[in-house]
């Protein structure tokens, strides 16, 4: 799996995904709503919305488009770019990955572009041009765990170094169980990842107690049969990104939700 790195630039502030528990506030959010074009991928326009935490929308570059999503996360945005159709059947992509750490608002963003297919790192801008999204958007969950073979949780957040997860409602897990109870053939692997940091022996066993607890998460929460679910842990062995930068290493702690053919 190839991803796309995006960093904003020194005038905007840069916060890690995964602190010491410490007192302090969070760092507010930019919110995206609106229509953006961006210099990368040999030019690219996207039409996001923003409810809370929550992005969506989508994204058009070169001769393709698909659909983009993301949450901000402690001032971090991992906006996951999909390039497939709205209808099950249909192509999925290499997916890209952009990480966005900023504070406060902004009109135009100047990231750094790292492009894992062709090895190479360059400059680019991402502009607002507009406040308004356009038509809206209803994000292809369905189609993107068919046609792709898994669902990316970044929007999933744990405490550091533990399974617990964050908050008490996750809308992810609810459209995975939704999508669950509606094909009864449909089953699926909670597969925990981490990045390289610490122990291996520590990352593997977190990464296998992460799982779980998403599992755990769709069957009391939100009534997913438990058979239709297996959970395992990784660790560090399947990193998407490099972990010699803390964008890598905040993609590569994730849980996915992996499509059982």
């Amino acid at each position: 799996m190839k991803g796309l790195v995006i960093r904003a630039a020194a005038v905007l502030m840069m916060c890690p995904l995964l602190v010491a528990p410490q007192a302090r506030t969070s760092p507010a959010r930019i919110n995206l709503t609106g229509t953006w074009e961006g210099s990368f991928l040999g030019g690219a326009g996207f039409q996001l919305f923003q409810d809370g935490d929550r992005i969506w929308g989508k994204f058009t570059y070169g001769n393709g488009d698909g659909f983009a999503r993301g949450s901000w996360n402690e001032g971090r945005l991992i906006l996951i770019l999909t390039p497939t159709t709205a209808q099950v059947g249909g192509p999925c992509e290499p997916r890209k990955i952009a990480v966005i750490t900023t504070k406060g608002t902004a009109t135009l963003l100047e990231p750094y572009v790292l492009d894992f297919v062709n090895n190479a790192s360059y400059t680019g801008n991402m502009r607002r041009t507009s406040p308004s999204p356009g038509p809206s958007v209803e994000y292809p969950y369905e189609a993107e765990l068919k046609n792709c073979g898994q669902l990316f949780t970044y929007d999933l957040a744990f405490d550091t170094n533990s399974d617990k997860l964050k908050g008490t409602d996750w809308p992810i897990l609810e459209v995975v169980a939704g999508l669950l109870k509606k094909d009864a053939a449909l089953k699926v692997e909670v597969a925990g990842h981490t990045d390289t940091t610490g122990n291996p022996d520590a990352n593997q066993d977190l990464s296998s107690r992460r799982a779980e607890t998403v599992k755990k998460a769709l069957t009391d929460r939100y009534g997913v049969d438990a058979s239709r679910l297996t959970a395992k842990g990784y660790g560090a062995e399947q990193p998407l990104a490099t972990n010699d930068a803390e964008e890598g290493r905040s993609i590569n702690r994730r849980v996915e939700i992996v499509l059982e053919r």
